[in-house]
């Protein structure tokens, strides 16, 4: 075994003993005060860093996980923050080439190559691991306690003065939970029909001149939502088993679906088509 490998399984089982045997009285202060150092290295850090949580909150006992559901959720309300701290695509140079000759270390030569700081995949990629977290803290918790959290983080990312860029993160933290619950999802799932309903109408281009994101990026971050809401109504749809679809939800939902058609050729999938058949089919 290599010294490259040796200090990978090294790490990993540290990793392995932070999450599992410290207490959470003492390993999530830490992880909150760590949080706002690992933000400036995002790229490579924040996988690693939100591992580590996601295992510790596997581990916590139901009445630990309890105890500290405020804090945690405090802590992921400010994670969940990340895409709309990183919004736009920007550049920034690549680090020097290591063990170059020095007369190739120069501004010069560094400036030829640069990376996107904010990229859209990188940010989603980054994104994802917090949410990751996120609902494994969520398939722990009971009806009960979930709901009051559902209504916080609805409440944060529909708030009046909230960048629009938490509806980007709220979609897609609502698909991921919507995979993992299945068919509970839809005892809190009704409250999202008018939002998505609007937000389907209000990226229309047929409907309005307006950019929905006050960014460059409009068009890119418009097909994610509309991936996100497309998403996570399908699994909406494939899970149910307590008749969510009524007649009004059905007809809230059907013409902002439809009315994607006639401008969107990226929505032209299996699964749109199977959510546009199962509302289809509560009319006729």
């Amino acid at each position: 075994m290599g010294a490259a490998s040796q200090a990978n399984v090294r790490l990993a089982s540290l990793k392995k003993t932070l999450a599992t045997t410290l207490s959470p009285r003492v390993l999530l202060p830490a992880i909150n005060k760590t949080y706002k150092h690992t933000q400036k290295d995002w790229r490579n850090h924040m996988g690693p860093f939100m591992s580590i949580l996601q295992e510790h909150i596997g581990v916590m006992k139901k009445e630990e996980l309890t105890s500290h559901q405020s804090q945690l959720t405090t802590f992921f309300l400010e994670a969940l923050d990340f895409r709309a701290q990183h919004p736009e695509v920007s550049l920034e140079p690549l680090p020097p080439i290591l063990n170059a000759p020095a007369e190739r270390q120069t501004k010069a030569s560094c400036e030829l190559f640069y990376w996107p700081e904010n990229d859209l995949e990188e940010v989603g990629k980054t994104e994802n691991h917090i949410i990751d977290c996120l609902v494994a803290m969520v398939v722990k918790l009971s009806e009960v306690t979930f709901r009051p959290l559902f209504f916080k983080l609805f409440d944060w990312a529909k708030t009046e003065d909230a960048p629009k860029d938490r509806l980007l993160t709220f979609y897609n933290l609502a698909d991921c939970i919507a995979a993992k619950l299945k068919g509970l999802f839809t005892l809190f799932a009704g409250h999202l029909v008018k939002p998505f309903a609007d937000t389907l109408n209000q990226v229309n281009i047929s409907k309005t001149d307006e950019a929905f994101f006050d960014s460059e990026n409009d068009p890119e971050k418009c097909c994610l939502l509309l991936q996100f809401i497309l998403s996570c109504l399908h699994k909406i749809f494939l899970f149910d088993t307590q008749h969510f679809l009524s007649k009004e939800r059905a007809e809230a939902l059907m013409m902002p679906l439809v009315d994607q058609v006639t401008k969107s050729d990226h929505l032209l999938t299996s699964h749109f088509f199977v959510d546009l058949t199962y509302l289809h089919w509560w009319f006729y």
